[in-house]
């Protein structure tokens, strides 16, 4: 997930820095589009895996959760559509470069949390397990 963050914070970044003509060139636009693609296939595919192992134990919760994606994913991808048609370069190159970093943050920030409740989960099962056996 870190990966895919990273390469989508790339593709906001150069554009503070690349010029129109060097943005135009086909040796440009190959390189641009290859990482864009790994950014987004990586995000996209491991951000559902993600979303699978949050749901685990709920599987009756995860149909929600995988519509709320596609919701997220196409609700993002309209705003861009109408929104970036208006805005100069840098003002993209900011909403493309926040909201990498934000998902990074927030994934790590979310891992995090399922990380210990798993480990609560299992320290609790332990100790009814070890009460169980006595």
């Amino acid at each position: 997930m870190t990966f895919g963050g990273l390469c989508l914070t790339f593709s906001g970044v150069v554009l503070y820095f690349a010029s129109n003509r060097l943005l135009g060139s086909w040796v440009y636009i190959v390189i641009y589009l290859a990482v864009y693609g790994m950014g987004r296939g990586t995000w996209e595919n491991t951000n559902k895996a993600f979303i699978a192992d949050l749901f685990i134990g709920a599987p009756e919760h995860s149909t929600a959760a995988f519509s709320g994606i596609s919701f997220a994913n196409g609700f993002a991808g309209a705003i861009g559509y109408f929104t970036f048609s208006s805005m100069n370069r840098s003002a993209m190159a900011d909403v493309v470069t926040v909201f990498a970093l934000v998902g990074i943050v927030a994934y790590w920030g979310s891992a995090y949390l399922h990380y210990s409740m798993m480990q609560e989960i299992e320290e609790r099962e332990d100790r009814l397990q070890k009460l169980s056996s006595i």
